[in-house]
């Protein structure tokens, strides 16, 4: 993601999914699975509203833009800012996002008498966020080549970018919370827990060549990201 300033030789960026069914500014981040046009499904990740649907429209919304607009709780956020306009497509971008981080540390700094509930309800929403991701879309290792497409699959450059924001805005938060001499019990630790394995990164790796016993070690040095892995043997793949 554009914010990282890194180069990797390949472009990541999702596609941005445009849908009438928007995460407005005064919708709740917990509700809007349940909205009738949705009835997103929580243990399956599938959607039973009205056709037409789109699960990477839902997700985008909910898990992009949504996690955006609750945890920052900037009033002036325009989606606008993160999508790039192409002349045959449009992507999704972080460029101005550590704009918008900056700002929401001074709103949390000049609001004394809000700011623990505003840290509050950001917490829940990034918590609520990684249960979703590292559940439902975190890579697992044993369904890698088996060909096994579940139906209405998400977009996997989708997932990456739900995994990158949600790492983004937990550092962020705990930054936050340690400059400002936070005390409350568990807001520093979750720092290092992960929001799972992105496959596009691990098959891209893998069909460049990458040795398995490789990868399979780099992902074991990412903590939490990796607890489907544990069992695995990869002595042949090397």
């Amino acid at each position: 993601m554009d914010h990282l300033e890194l180069s990797f030789g390949v472009i990541l960026n999702p596609d941005y999914f445009s849908t009438s069914a928007k995460f407005g500014a005064d919708d709740d981040f917990f509700a809007f699975p349940n909205k009738p046009e949705y009835r997103w499904n929580g243990a399956t990740g599938m959607l039973r509203g009205l056709p037409p649907l789109s699960i990477n429209e839902f997700l985008q919304q909910w898990l992009f833009f949504g996690l955006l607009q609750t945890v920052l709780q900037d009033r002036t956020f325009k989606e606008n800012d993160f999508i790039t306009h192409g002349t045959t497509s449009r992507t999704i971008h972080t460029k101005m996002l550590t704009r918008y981080l900056e700002a929401w540390e001074r709103t949390v700094s000049n609001d004394n008498n809000g700011m623990t509930m505003r840290m509050i309800k950001a917490q829940l929403a990034l918590d609520k966020a990684r249960e979703v991701v590292t559940t439902l879309y975190s890579m697992n290792w044993a369904d890698w080549g088996s060909g096994h497409n579940p139906p209405r699959e998400p977009d996997k450059k989708l997932i990456l970018s739900l995994m990158v924001l949600g790492e983004t805005l937990t550092n962020a938060k705990c930054q936050i919370v340690e400059r400002k001499g936070f005390t409350i019990r568990g807001w520093h630790g979750d720092a290092n827990e992960g929001w799972g394995i992105p496959s596009v990164v691990v098959n891209y790796m893998i069909n460049k060549g990458w040795c398995v016993r490789t990868i399979y070690v780099l992902t074991c040095q990412l903590r939490s990201h990796v607890r489907n892995y544990k069992n695995a043997s990869f002595d042949e793949h090397c």
